[in-house]
């Protein structure tokens, strides 16, 4: 769960180290919020439906092509209250996807990424792709409506990883008000148009010297699609060597807005 990783990164992050002024607690309750958010948009069913081979193979009838990772828009300085952007976009009809459905865009997506994030992230070595599921669970169920993942690499000697969530046309309900009042302090949140005519969303989470960077992509077409980078482990709990900061805006901005990553 993606809560759990959190406090256990954070309880191995401050091990052997000085006391610092910030509370785990609160970043912590921050998470389970944003976990509450997203789960009170899913219909989770029972099974896991088994799939074939030539997974990938189907996933290509989805997405025929797999292009190379999409290039950030020009980002501008935009206030912290949201354009007039309707959330979510009208004539969107939200539909359930099966497990036999999700799992070979699973495969493709991590496909994509272990051959693309190298031109995104100049030097990261060790990539590599969680499987995909719920709540970084990697358990891909019946009935759900988003799938996410930590893609795990190094960079500059320390391992880290950057969060991805893809969660299905019309799932994600939350206005941009809401969605901003629930991630951070609404005075962080930053807006600005991508040239589609979608919305991105960005802020940070800052606590003593741990920090997250993150993007949501709020797509035309009811796609919403978040990336987080971290200059910590997320994945670990005996993480104490910390990057200077999170990955850049236009690499969060690539990931979140690559259109592979689509359901």
């Amino acid at each position: 769960m993606i809560e759990q990783d959190l406090r256990d990164g954070l309880t191995g992050a401050l091990a052997d180290e000085p006391p610092l002024s910030f509370d785990p607690d609160h970043l912590v309750a921050q998470a389970r919020r944003e976990v509450r958010r997203r789960r009170s948009l899913v219909g989770v069913g029972g099974a896991t439906a088994g799939i074939a081979v030539a997974a990938v193979v189907a996933a290509t009838v989805l997405h025929p092509t797999i292009p190379g990772p999409a290039a950030a828009p020009h980002l501008t300085t935009a206030p912290a209250t949201p354009p007039d952007f309707p959330w979510p976009p009208a004539g969107i009809h939200p539909r359930v996807y099966s497990a036999a459905e999700e799992k070979p865009l699973a495969a493709a997506w991590t496909q994509h990424l272990t051959q693309t994030f190298g031109a995104v992230v100049p030097g990261a070595s060790r990539v590599t792709v969680e499987p995909w599921g719920g709540e970084t669970g990697g358990d891909i169920a019946t009935g759900q409506d988003y799938l996410d993942t930590y893609v795990n690499f190094t960079f500059h000697g320390v391992r880290t990883a950057v969060a991805i969530e893809v969660a299905a046309p019309g799932q994600y309900t939350l206005s941009l008000t809401k969605s901003c009042a629930e991630s951070t302090s609404p005075d962080r949140c930053v807006f600005t148009r991508t040239a589609d005519g979608g919305l991105l969303l960005y802020f940070d989470i800052v606590q003593g010297d741990l920090r997250r960077r993150s993007v949501t992509d709020f797509r035309p077409d009811g796609t919403v699609v978040f990336t987080t980078g971290y200059n910590y482990d997320p994945t670990s709990s005996a993480q104490h060597v910390r990057l200077s900061a999170p990955l850049t805006d236009a690499q969060l901005t690539t990931f979140a807005t690559d259109p592979v990553l689509a359901f």
